[in-house]
C-alpha cells in the first residue's frame, strides 16, 4: 500500500501511515470519489456527426409529418338554400297578407271615393236632363215614373203632362235637393260625422216642391195649393216612400246598425289593416330566413296582383262611366257611373301605386340575384 500523503510503502491493512501518520481511510475515500469524478469526465461522446444525424433526421421528421385531415368550413358568405318547409310557410303567409291588402285597398277607396263632399259633388255633376230621360227596371223613363205617381186630381185639375214635370224638375234645384241628401247619407254612414237619420222621407218631398212653387206657376200656369202639396204627400206615403229610403228599416232588414259603418270606414282601421299586411310581409321575411330576393319576390307578387285586380277594372269602370255620362241608359247606372266614378279613380291611383312599387322590388330583387351569381362565379 502506498500512502497518498508521503508515497511511503506501507504493509497492508493498516490504519495509519507509519511515516506521516495520516490516516488512510480518508485516503480511499477520496481516491474513490476521484474515481467516480474520473468515469464521469472520460464517458463515451457520442461523435458530432452522430448527433447532427439524429437532430436533421429528428427535423426532417417533424417537417414531413402529414398533418391531420381538417374538416372544411363552409364559407360563411355563402348564403344556405331556403328549404321547401320555408317556402311552404311564406306561400301561406302571402295569401292572408293578399286578402289583408285587397282589404285595405278597398277600405281606403271606399273612405275616399264615398266621403261626404266627393259624393255631393258627384250628385251635383250629374246631368237632370240625362237622368230624367234614363230608364228604371219598369220601362218607363225617371220623369215618367214620377209623373205616374202623381195624384190624379192633382193631374186633373193642372192639365201636366209627363213633358211639364221633366220642365220643372229641370229648372228646379232638384239637382242640389239630391246632392244635399245623398250628402247626409254619406255623411251618416261612411264619415260618421252626422248623428242624426238623414233618410229622405215624404215630407221632405213636399218642402222641396214648396220651394219651387214659382217654378209650377211658370211651366204650368198653376199655382201650387195646400190641398196639392197634401195630396203628393199622402200619395207618396201610400207608395211607402218612408220607409223604402229609411236607414232604420235599412238597419232592421239586415240587423245590423248601418250607421256603424263608418266604423269599418275610419283612418283608424285603415292605419290597423295596413299594420297587419305589413306585420304578415315581416313574417314572411323572418320564415324566409331574411333572404332578400326570396322576401321581395314574395312581396312583390302579392303587390303586384293586388293592384292588378284594382287597376284594371277601375279603369275599365272610367272608360264605361264615360259613356255612361254621355247616353241615356238605365237610370241605376248612370248613377252609378257618377256616383262611383271618384271611388274607382282612387282605386285605379292605389292599383297603380302598388304596381310600380311591385315592378321597383323586382328590379332590386333581380339585382340582388345578380350580384350573387357573380359572387358564386368568382367562388368557383
Amino acid at each position: 500500500m502506498i500512502c497518498k500523503n508521503c508515497s511511503a510503502q506501507l504493509p497492508d491493512n493498516v490504519m495509519f501511515c507509519t511515516e506521516c501518520g495520516a490516516k488512510l481511510e480518508q485516503q480511499e475515500e477520496a481516491a474513490n470519489d476521484n474515481s467516480a469524478s474520473a468515469e464521469n469526465q472520460t464517458a463515451p461522446v457520442t461523435d458530432s456527426e452522430d448527433v447532427h444525424t439524429d437532430s436533421d433526421n429528428a427535423s426532417e421528421a417533424v417537417f414531413t409529418q402529414t398533418p391531420p385531415a381538417q374538416e372544411i368550413q363552409p364559407d360563411p358568405q355563402t348564403p344556405k338554400k331556403v328549404g321547401a318547409g320555408r317556402f311552404l310557410g311564406a306561400s301561406i303567409i302571402a295569401v292572408f297578407a293578399f286578402i289583408f291588402l285587397m282589404l285595405f285597398n278597398l277600405v281606403l277607396s271606399s273612405r275616399i271615393g264615398f266621403s261626404s263632399d266627393i259624393v255631393k259633388s258627384s250628385a251635383e255633376s250629374m246631368s237632370m236632363e240625362t237622368l230624367l230621360d234614363s230608364t228604371l227596371e219598369s220601362g218607363e223613363t225617371v220623369a215618367e215614373y214620377i209623373y205616374n205617381n202623381l195624384d190624379s186630381s192633382f193631374i186633373r185639375k193642372s192639365k201636366a203632362e209627363v213633358k211639364d214635370i221633366r220642365g220643372i224638375l229641370i229648372n228646379s234645384n232638384a239637382k242640389e235637393f239630391l246632392a244635399e241628401t245623398l250628402e247626409g247619407y254619406a255623411a251618416y254612414i261612411v264619415d260618421g260625422s252626422q248623428s242624426g237619420d238623414p233618410s229622405l222621407t215624404a215630407k221632405d218631398v213636399v218642402g222641396f216642391l214648396e220651394e219651387n212653387k214659382n217654378v209650377f206657376s211658370t211651366e204650368l200656369y198653376y199655382n201650387m195649393s195646400q190641398g196639392d202639396y197634401d195630396l203628393i204627400r199622402q200619395g207618396l206615403l201610400n207608395d211607402n216612400f218612408d220607409e223604402k229610403l229609411s236607414v232604420s228599416e235599412w238597419s232592421d232588414e239586415i240587423g245590423f246598425n248601418v250607421h256603424n259603418l263608418n266604423l269599418i270606414f275610419s283612418f283608424i282601421t285603415i292605419g290597423i289593416v295596413l299594420a297587419i299586411v305589413v306585420v304578415l310581409f315581416i313574417w314572411i321575411a323572418i320564415v324566409l330566413d331574411k333572404r332578400n330576393k326570396h322576401v321581395l319576390g314574395y312581396i312583390s307578387n302579392i303587390m303586384i296582383l293586388a293592384g292588378l285586380l284594382f287597376f284594371i277594372p277601375s279603369v275599365v269602370f272610367i272608360i264605361g262611366s264615360a259613356f255612361a255620362a254621355l247616353n241615356a241608359g238605365t237610370a241605376a247606372a248612370y248613377i252609378c257611373a257618377k256616383l262611383l266614378l271618384p271611388l274607382a279613380a282612387v282605386a285605379a291611383c292605389t292599383g297603380a301605386f302598388e304596381v310600380v312599387a311591385a315592378v321597383i322590388l323586382k328590379k332590386i330583387r333581380k339585382h340582388i340575384r345578380n350580384v350573387e351569381m357573380k359572387k358564386a362565379a368568382a367562388a368557383a
